[in-house]
C-alpha cells in the first residue's frame, strides 16, 4: 500500500473542528514502520489506556483533558480509517466500537499499571502513589 492510498482512506471531517486531526493523521501514517496504521493505532491505544488509568483509577492525571481528547479522537479516526489494523492483539476488545467519548470503562492489567507508573515518574519526577486497593495487586 502506498502513502497516497493510505491518505485517501482517511475521510474528510464533518466539521472544521475535527479537520486538523484528520490532516494530522494523513501526514502521520506511512505504509510500514513506526508510522504504519497498526503501529499508530497501538501507540494511541497505549496512550489512552495509560492516561485513563492514571485519571480514573489513581486520580493522578498528568495530561490535560484536551490532550486526552486529542489522543482519543486521533485513535477513532485511525480505527475508522483502517479497520483491518484494529485486530492486532493489543487491547482489541477494549476498543471495539470506540467513540472516543470517555476512558472511564476501560479496563487495566499489570502492563497498563506498570506503564502508568513509568509515565507518571517520567512526567512528574515522583513515583506514582497507588490507591490502597491496588497496592496488593
Amino acid at each position: 500500500m502506498t502513502k497516497a492510498t493510505l491518505v485517501a482512506r482517511v475521510e474528510d471531517a464533518e466539521d472544521e473542528y475535527e479537520q486538523p486531526l484528520v490532516d494530522y493523521v494523513r501526514k502521520l501514517v506511512e505504509p510500514t514502520g513506526k508510522h504504519s496504521p497498526v503501529q499508530c493505532i497501538r501507540r494511541f491505544r497505549h496512550l489512552v489506556l495509560v492516561h485513563s488509568f492514571l485519571y480514573y483509577q489513581c486520580d493522578s492525571g498528568i495530561i490535560s483533558d484536551g490532550e486526552w481528547d486529542r489522543y482519543a479522537r486521533l485513535l477513532k479516526i485511525l480505527q475508522d480509517s483502517f479497520p483491518e489494523a484494529c485486530t492486532q492483539d493489543f487491547y482489541d476488545e477494549e476498543f471495539v466500537g470506540w467513540t472516543g467519548m470517555t476512558g472511564f470503562a476501560l479496563t487495566y492489567d499489570n502492563f497498563i499499571l506498570t506503564e502508568a507508573q513509568r509515565m507518571y515518574l517520567l512526567y512528574t519526577q515522583t513515583p506514582l502513589t497507588l490507591p490502597p486497593e491496588m497496592e496488593a495487586e
